[in-house]
């Protein structure tokens, strides 16, 4: 075993967990990481001089493989919970929507559809099961549960922001499953609580990457990997810029594109057929003396809004932290043709501040202190309701090729936690298969 050496082709925390756990048990693990930083959408920038995830990022009481790694990295006074706020934006007006007495007062929404909408709530809370709900599209069946109204103000918005043209066709299933994490982490059905490292993902990341170093774990930083080479039963690797090495097993930590790109001239067995559909993720972090609104987390339910959501990230975290100012992000999925993605960073800000003033009359860019937008490609997969039948496989071809990645996640959606968990899967079907 201990000259085995494993690849992992992308340095995001599934590659990094699956790294630190093949090392533990005496394997040579190479990372190949193609930007100069780790972390993937987990990675983080700096404002008012302050580590802060590039993405928005918080945890929930039922992450627990995510909070086991935080204890074991000696992170756990660093973990801190707040109490969650929610909010609608619709009709002109930010419509709070944290309790069943929230949900009452919701005008936008008729009153029948409002009952109907709470205890089709509790009816979901109480299933188990999420099989029942995998091939059904969530808005025909929180239509028909919930009613029209509902679904017009609600449903539909939520799911065509997160989803675009694909809404419709999304499965219920993970719809399921997303109202199930938010449930299941409250305490004692008192507000929502919501955690966060003190330092961000960076101090997470830094502590997981000393973690590998001192493990043996290689890291190779911009690192662009070239189509694999099968050699007997070791496949060989190389990047633009190094010599070729030769590895026992490889995991691909990254999209199954990455997978069909670099086993172009090998054998992909059954994967070849199997194509996920992604859209990529376009965030918008600033700071400003000026306070704009007063919940944490805002979804933009209005007819051709130009983003998902509104987040006032200090309204959890002090902005003690930040200097004193407040820290918001303002986030969006898109395709690359869409607007969000084709624009200038400078035309897609100065639209989405555009459409800012129209939340906050009062809100003013000249007093932005720090401001940056990130752009993530494939950030999210489109779950719809045949999902489940074209998920990619783990292990295409018995060579020992691998395949882990948020994608293959059902039917939760991709998170810090779910990539903890995968990657422990993971490390643990190559340690078997190198065994």
């Amino acid at each position: 075993m201990k000259n085995k050496k494993v690849a992992i082709i992308g340095g995001g925390v599934t590659g990094l967990v699956a790294a630190r756990n093949l090392a533990q048990e005496g394997f040579k693990v190479v990372i190949f990481e193609k930007n100069e930083a780790i972390g993937g959408l987990a990675s983080s920038v700096s404002i008012e001089g302050e580590p802060i995830e590039a993405a928005y990022h918080h945890f929930f009481k039922t992450d627990q493989d995510l909070l086991s790694l935080i204890n074991e990295l000696g992170l756990s006074k660093k973990l801190e919970w707040f109490e969650s706020s929610v909010s609608i934006f619709v009709q002109g007006k930010f419509w709070p929507f944290m309790s069943p007495r929230d949900l009452l007062n919701f005008s936008p929404c008729g009153f029948v559809d409002r009952i109907r909408t709470g205890l089709t709530a509790l009816h979901l809370k109480k299933t188990k099961s999420w099989e029942q709900y995998r091939s059904l599209s969530a808005l025909e069946w929180m239509t028909r549960k919930c009613g029209q109204s509902s679904a017009d103000s609600i449903w539909g918005p939520l799911l065509k922001g997160k989803f675009g043209k694909d809404f419709s066709h999304i499965s219920m299933a993970w719809l399921w499953a997303r109202l199930h994490v938010r449930v299941n982490s409250r305490e004692n059905q008192s507000a929502e609580l919501l955690g966060y490292l003190n330092g961000g993902t960076r101090c997470f990341l830094e502590a997981l990457s000393a973690d590998l170093i001192k493990k043996g774990v290689v890291f190779r930083l911009g690192a662009k990997v070239e189509p694999f080479r099968q050699e007997g039963e070791q496949w060989g690797i190389a990047t633009q810029d190094s010599v070729e090495e030769r590895f026992d097993a490889v995991l691909v930590a990254a999209p199954d594109s990455v997978y069909h790109y670099l086993s172009q001239d090998c054998d992909q067995g059954s994967l070849a057929s199997q194509k996920t559909k992604y859209l990529n993720a376009v965030c918008l972090l600033f700071s400003s003396e000026q306070e704009l609104g007063e919940y944490y987390w805002n979804n933009i339910n209005e007819a051709n809004a130009p983003f998902l959501v509104f987040i006032k990230h200090t309204e959890m975290v002090p902005k003690e932290r930040y200097g004193g100012k407040q820290v918001y992000y303002i986030g969006a999925y898109c395709d690359d043709r869409d607007v969000n993605w084709s624009e200038t960073d400078e035309l897609i800000k100065e639209r989405w501040y555009h459409y800012l003033k129209h939340l906050f009359p009062d809100f003013d860019r000249s007093i932005i202190s720090e401001e940056k937008l990130t752009r993530f490609s494939k950030a999210q997969h489109v779950v719809d309701a045949s999902y489940h039948d074209s998920i990619p496989l783990h292990h295409p071809s018995d060579d020992g090729r691998f395949l882990y990645h948020f994608s293959q996640i059902y039917p939760e959606d991709r998170g810090v936690n779910y990539a903890v968990r995968e990657g422990g899967k993971a490390s643990n079907e190559i340690s078997e298969y190198l065994k």
